[in-house]
């Protein structure tokens, strides 16, 4: 079994060694030392020069036991055991493996994952940088536990199971992804950091856009047939733009305003201009007191794309945002899944199936009910979000939106695309592809994210 009585060592004498025993409550002398030797020659407490336990070396994302007593896993861990056979267990998040191993007498024996010769494992490898290149200092956290810290390149043993990694550094928005150490003995990301929201990788995979053939509810504007199509990874940013995060790209010179461009768009108004959490007036922006960590509303498409443009981004495409919004499964209809149970209003109502905040706006991330499951925030029940239209095979809309361009572009002012319903009021409709077009305006109710393609190609 694993010791944990106090150790005793021998204490030299004039006239030779004094033998010592072990008993329950320490150490005993069968020549008990003069008043002068009552001090341990080592109060440091280092281990005695022959101890019989096991040098541990295991990663810290393995749990430990030692004959059904949990240890230290991390390197460096010295555990005292009785000589003879003991039992390891090796336990990960989706594995469990023993072994045994025999601790001689009087010395250390050290055991690590090169002895759980069952346990899978997998190995990350991160390129990570800021924009332009830029190398600075980062993070990486398997779940909440930090595993390493580094600038430039880093490379983990991990267990093969799925985790959830976040690379983080000071002043950028964290990068964050579910990766399956499964599928394949290494996985590789090249990173770049960039200022703003957290980051999520989206997996691509195949995905019919448009609202599930079973689900009976009729919308005001039925989106097109249903076609599966192909959508490639990218990085969405897991919350909408706050206020302070668009002041920010303003202070650092990005997001200036556009004489032309404001010449044509359509202001905030009256009540509207009073729930802007930044009042934007030609060549001037002002953020109101109190609403820095709200989403940023009452802005515009071209002025959302610089502010993308500014962090290394771009808008999302509408396919892109309802894959998201729908937890990459076609069958979902929320983005918790495909009932209404995260509802408080049931059945479902083609014009309000839920309601979660009272129709007032909050902070990012403050209703986790509506969270999809790759973490991703407020695809439900916040703003109705900017988008890019996305031109695919066999999409039915296409001559619409060009002939909205064409009636929008005779009056000399561009076209706006926005997903999503808003406000705390989730349409069942709105979840789905065919989106609202408008020209260029400044509205409370709409607010943005931005994406970032991917380039998937083994380095």
């Amino acid at each position: 079994m694993v010791s944990l009585l106090p150790r005793c060592v021998a204490r030299p004498t004039v006239a030779g060694l004094v033998l010592t025993v072990m008993a329950a409550a320490g150490c005993t002398s069968a020549n008990p030392p003069s008043p002068a030797e009552q001090a341990d020659p080592d109060p440091s407490g280092a281990p005695p020069p022959h101890p019989t336990g096991l040098d541990m070396d295991f990663a810290s994302w393995a749990s430990v036991r030692i004959d059904g007593e949990t240890v230290a896993s991390r390197s460096d861990v010295f555990v005292p055991v009785d000589p003879g056979p003991h039992t390891v267990t090796v336990e990960t998040s989706c594995q469990k493996v023993e072994f045994e191993v025999d601790a001689p007498a009087r010395r250390r024996t050290r055991i690590g994952l090169d002895h759980a010769t069952a346990l899978r494992t997998a190995t990350l490898e991160l390129e990570v940088a800021g924009p332009e290149g830029k190398l600075a200092p980062y993070r990486v956290l398997l779940g909440d536990r930090q595993i390493g810290e580094t600038t430039g390149f880093f490379k983990v043993l991990l267990p093969a199971c799925t985790s959830h990694i976040v690379v983080a550094s000071e002043g950028f928005g964290r990068f964050i992804e579910d990766i399956d150490f499964s599928a394949d003995a290494t996985q590789r990301r090249t990173i770049t950091l960039a200022p703003g929201p957290d980051m999520v990788r989206i997996a691509g995979g195949a995905f019919t856009p448009g609202m599930p053939a079973d689900l009976e509810v009729e919308c005001y504007d039925q989106p097109p047939p249903r076609r599966q199509v192909e959508v490639p990874a990218f990085d969405l940013d897991r919350t909408e733009v706050t206020a302070a995060q668009w002041m920010a790209c303003r202070d650092a010179g990005g997001c200036q305003p556009d004489r032309t461009k404001d010449g044509v768009t359509k202001p905030a108004l009256g009540a509207d201009a009073k729930a802007c959490n930044v009042v934007i007036r030609p060549g001037r922006a002002t953020l109101v007191t109190g609403r820095e960590a709200y989403p940023m509303n009452c802005i515009s498409q071209w002025e959302a794309e610089a502010y993308c443009e500014w962090a290394g981004k771009r808008l999302p495409t509408d396919l892109e945002w309802e894959f998201a919004a729908r937890s990459r499964n076609s069958e979902a209809v929320f983005p918790w899944g495909t009932d209404d149970s995260a509802c408080n209003n049931a059945p479902l109502d083609p014009q309000v199936a839920c309601q979660f905040d009272e129709g007032a706006l909050a902070p990012p991330c403050s209703f986790a009910k509506t969270n999809t499951e790759q973490g991703v925030c407020d695809m439900a029940g916040s703003l109705s979000e900017l988008t890019r239209y996305a031109e695919f095979p066999g999409r039915d809309d296409t001559e619409k939106k060009r002939e909205l361009e064409r009636l929008f572009g005779a009056s000399h002012r561009s076209t706006q695309y926005t997903m999503g319903t808003s406000w705390g009021s989730v349409s069942v409709c709105d979840q789905f592809i065919n989106g609202q077009w408008s020209t260029w305006h400044r509205a409370p109710r709409e607010g943005f994210r931005c994406a970032r393609s991917v380039d998937t190609s083994t380095p």
